[in-house]
């Protein structure tokens, strides 16, 4: 399996066929193979972000990644899917079930890979190998490997309800396992024999995964299996001499599923598997390869030899293939992988020493010392990982959940952040796609085995890292309203199928993260759940040096400074030691807060003029942030701001715990006024900071000039702030009381309400143009 090393932001479009061309401006254009206009689709070679002048639509290189796979899935003819699965040895439907697609740039066939998560996170194309000439998968340059799985349920990459989980070496083996499960079911005896009724089939307790290579291990890859079986089905390598000395080099298919059963024993003991089983080619010999077969034997070669011709499939014939690999090649892994060295420790517990499992941590003095070690620590930083530990300590709490959307530039730390938080994998769960929180998807005779998101999250916090590729989901106004039924606690939903899905007294806290596009959710009519948290509004030059500094010093330690270079983490990233402290800490913080939430919050008291400043602020945002409806224009209305009273409240109780503090006190009233004004952020409120700083008021083409709105969008947020009692014209001069251009002041009520909030402004001070 092979995979490339991106040297810029382009290597990713051109390696799946994109015909770029550099132009003055530094960027590279093209035909957009989106709308297929010519020459209307742009990308950045530093960022690798790109834009369609046409279409509209933009992204990163993961959104193009899934926009092509979702675009070649919709052009995928059965007669070319028909030929491949004859190729192959495997059913067509098997091959759509794990999402192989044709590509619409190339006519390769495509195989998506998949993180621990369920988000497609890299393309793998089926293209020709110029040396040998033979047909290869090779992974996206940039991307790091991923899983390849079936795409058969709507979330996640196994179904809750697994029993046993079989991982196979490349995607063709893993198609070839999972067919045949469906087609196999274990007699009360325990041998395996052919059925043709799916549900007393094997798959309905099995799953199947596929590394792309034997060489290729990410330890989250191991949380998956918590608690099942796992079947490691790795290739017949034979050993090989080292090109220098001439010593034998262990088979990649054994050093590979030695090194995967390493990993997952490194963690924690509630995080493996119940049972671990591994394919011994040599079988009773105890040998790891058997010279009687080639090297590079697989599952796929086991299974076919036993039934399998151009148009049919004897799975009789498999069944006993599959009964023989079990009984003569399948079983414990040796012993010897976990015994000690000559220092005492066993390879897992030096492996455990780099998994980022989390740190004892009571307090957040400690934790904010240990990430200014790890980070460029800002105060937007601060405040931000204040706000999310807020949003997770609260998930037990009665009244309004806490949501928040996480908003600030590529690079500012957002995503670390997320990443230390899902170090606790018992309070928080992430979640980098979402296609829905039920699914309809049957696997027994009544439905009753529900595979959807929403038991997985119950009494947890989502943390949705890369939260800009909601906006592309094509059901994402049904995602939004099933959140925000889950929200009020319940959800329903129902199925073609029959199948009905009612979830009652759900509670789960969501941290959403993402660049300032997000904001899009608010007009949608949907969105108006979440608190915003802004980590940064822009990076100043020396900012980002420092930060750009600090990277260099993480790769290069020793040649900067003097110093050895940090510890690698166990998923090859380079990662400070310093940033996998900082990160473990905040597992274990975030443990302590959840076990301790009652007490923490309960000892903290509320005054009455935080009290007041709370509903204050809350009135403020629920003028802010209203907007004219998209869908009708016959009922004017801004939200009640009781549901964000009950939020910000939330937040203030919950931040005052995490920092420790016993009362409302300045600090966190400060912390909790700055996310109320993020959340105010947009057109109404630089509409109004620009009006409270007139006395007189403002005409229209002066508010046209600072806001780039066009006059016709103008005129329209103006008379709904009218409506909603924010804004009013003034059509007479103020000093002649002569009739002149009609101009635009704040009312009584929101300048009182405005001077509260934001602090008194100076009037009569001058908007220059």
């Amino acid at each position: 399996m092979a995979s490339g090393n991106a040297k810029d932001g382009l290597a990713c479009y051109t390696f799946h066929g994109m015909d770029l061309e550099p132009q003055q401006s530094g960027e590279h254009m093209g035909d957009c193979p989106l709308c297929l206009k010519e020459g209307k689709w742009s990308v950045n070679p530093n960022t690798g972000l790109w834009q369609c002048f046409s279409c509209l639509e933009q992204g990163n290189h993961y959104l193009f990644l899934r926009r092509l796979w979702e675009l070649s899935d919709t052009v995928t003819n059965d007669d070319w899917l028909a030929a491949l699965a004859e190729d192959r040895g495997l059913l067509p439907q098997t091959l759509r079930a794990w999402g192989v697609v044709r590509s619409t740039l190339t006519n390769e066939a495509l195989v998506p890979g998949y993180n621990a998560e369920g988000a497609l996170c890299n393309l793998y194309r089926y293209a020709l190998e110029r040396k040998s000439g033979r047909l290869r998968l090779y992974a996206t340059p940039g991307c790091n490997h991923q899983l390849h799985a079936p795409l058969v349920f709507n979330d996640g990459l196994l179904r809750p309800k697994t029993r046993i989980v079989y991982l196979a070496e490349g995607p063709w083996d893993g198609m070839a396992v999972w067919e045949t499960l469906g087609h196999c079911m274990r007699r009360t005896d325990g041998s395996i024999q052919a059925t043709a009724s799916a549900k007393n089939s094997m798959r309905r307790f099995c799953d199947v995964l596929a590394v792309p290579g034997a060489g290729v291990w990410n330890p989250t890859w191991g949380t998956l299996l918590a608690g099942k079986g796992a079947v490691f089905l790795y290739d017949n390598d034979h050993p090989r001499k080292h090109p220098q000395n001439g010593t034998l080099i262990t088979g990649t298919g054994w050093a590979g599923t030695k090194k995967a059963v390493q990993s997952v024993l490194s963690l924690p003991p509630e995080g493996q598997p119940e049972e671990i089983q591994v394919l011994c080619w040599g079988g009773g010999t105890g040998e790891y390869h058997d010279d009687g077969l080639p090297s590079g034997y697989d599952v796929r070669d086991a299974l076919l030899s036993g039934g399998s011709t151009d148009d049919s499939h004897d799975w009789e014939a498999r069944a006993r293939q599959l009964d023989s690999l079990h009984k003569t090649r399948i079983g414990p892994y040796p012993a010897d992988w976990v015994s000690a060295d000559k220092g005492g420790k066993t390879l897992v517990q030096k492996l455990k020493e780099e998994v980022l499992l989390p740190l004892p941590c009571e307090r957040w003095e400690d934790l904010e010392a240990a990430w200014e070690e790890a980070l460029e620590w800002s105060g937007g930083l601060s405040r931000t990982l204040s706000a999310m530990l807020a949003c997770v300590t609260s998930t037990g709490m009665p009244e309004d959940q806490l949501w928040l959307k996480v908003m600030g530039p590529p690079s500012c730390g957002k995503s670390t952040l997320c990443e230390a938080l899902s170090t606790a994998r018992g309070h928080v769960f992430p979640k980098s796609n979402i296609r829905g929180f039920h699914s309809g998807y049957k696997t027994d005779k009544d439905g009753a085995e529900d595979h959807g998101l929403i038991g997985q999250i119950n009494g947890k916090t989502m943390v949705t890292k890369d939260g800009d590729t909601l906006l592309s989901t094509i059901n994402l106004s049904s995602i939004l309203s099933q959140a925000r039924d889950l929200y009020d606690g319940s959800s329903r939903a129902h199925y073609l199928n029959g199948i009905d899905r009612n979830a009652e007294n759900i509670r789960f806290t969501w941290i959403l993260c993402g660049t300032p596009s997000l904001r899009a959710l608010d007009t949608s009519e949907l969105g108006e759940r979440f608190i915003d948290i802004r980590v940064v509004d822009t990076i100043d030059e020396e900012t980002e040096r420092k930060i750009q500094h600090k990277k260099l010093e993480s790769l290069f330690g020793e040649s900067l400074s003097g110093h050895k270079p940090p510890t690698q983490h166990a998923d090859g990233g380079m990662h400070g030691g310093a940033l996998a402290h900082a990160m473990r800490l905040t597992g274990g913080y975030v443990n302590y807060l959840r076990e301790n939430a009652q007490r923490l919050i309960g000892a903290v008291q509320v005054s009455r003029q935080a009290a007041t400043q709370l509903i204050d602020l809350a009135q403020f945002v629920s003028f802010m942030r209203a907007r004219p409806s998209i869908r009708q224009d016959e009922v004017v209305e801004r939200e009640l701001s009781a549901r964000l009273t009950g939020q910000l409240g939330q937040l203030a109780r919950a931040t005052a715990a995490v920092l420790g503090r016993k009362s409302l006190d300045d600090e966190v009233m400060r912390r909790v006024k700055q996310a109320g004004m993020d959340t105010s952020q947009g057109r109404t409120l630089q509409i109004v900071q620009l009006l409270r700083k007139s006395a007189t008021g403002l005409e229209d083409k002066t508010l046209l000039h600072f806001t780039d709105l066009k006059i016709d969008k103008l005129h329209t947020l103006l008379q709904f702030l009218r409506k909603i009692g924010a804004v009013q014209p003034q059509t007479r001069n103020v000093t002649s009381g002569l009739k002149s251009r009609p101009r635009w002041m704040l009312t009584p009520r929101l300048v009182d309400l405005f001077d509260r909030v934001v602090g008194k402004a100076a009037p009569n001070q001058k908007v220059e143009r």
